[in-house]
């Protein structure tokens, strides 16, 4: 499991285990609700799912 901090020390938690790959990216989108935060959080995830 692996965590990654987030604004306002929030926390999403990525699962290599989880295929929920949506839900999670809903939850980014839902935390962080502004344009520009929400493409930096989609490179971020990007980024985290290509180590698996």
């Amino acid at each position: 499991m692996y965590q990654f901090p987030l604004f306002d020390n929030k926390l999403i938690i990525i699962s290599k285990f989880d295929n929920s790959i949506v839900k999670i990216d809903d939850i980014l989108t839902k935390i962080l609700n502004t344009t520009w935060l929400k493409i930096r959080s989609r490179h971020l995830l990007v980024r985290v799912l290509s180590l698996f």
